[in-house]
């Protein structure tokens, strides 16, 4: 308000919604799950490395979008991976540029149903149509598949 007054505060504010909002808008536009948080203590993971993880967090998609264009790259040479890839909106947004291909590895079984479900269901346009999610850790079963590291 110091800075910008009023009427600037009120235009900055209707311009630039806040994160949540915006990537609440983001999920409704594009048919998927990725803007609601969950502490990884719901998540039930049966993992002894779970100490080491932290709650499910969408990343932002203005700053993805800004940190991948600055790469500067030829994307059509590279895979991009993506671990920890919770409900997998950085895979969809990654999807969005021509990689190779986009894959995420995720650690929680519900994380990683939310991910596939969102990847089945996403209404987007997607320069990489190679995109996959990826249920692994150490150990890391789901239904009868079992897959070690």
């Amino acid at each position: 308000m110091k800075r910008r007054g009023v009427v600037g505060t009120l235009r900055l504010a209707l311009l630039k919604p806040p994160r949540r909002i915006g990537g609440w808008l983001w999920d409704h536009v594009h048919g998927v799950e990725t803007t609601q948080i969950v502490e990884i203590d719901n998540l039930g993971i049966p993992s002894e490395n779970v100490e080491y993880g932290i709650r499910y967090q969408p990343s932002p998609i203005r700053v993805f979008r800004r940190m991948i264009r600055s790469l500067g790259i030829p994307f059509e040479e590279f895979h991009f991976m993506d671990f920890g890839s919770g409900k997998g909106r950085t895979l969809l947004l990654a999807s969005k540029f021509p990689f190779r291909s986009v894959i995420g590895v995720e650690f929680g079984p519900q994380l990683h149903k939310i991910a596939e479900s969102n990847i089945q269901s996403f209404r987007g346009r997607q320069r990489c149509r190679d995109i996959q999610s990826v249920c692994m850790d150490r150990e890391c079963s789901i239904g009868t598949k079992r897959r070690m590291l």
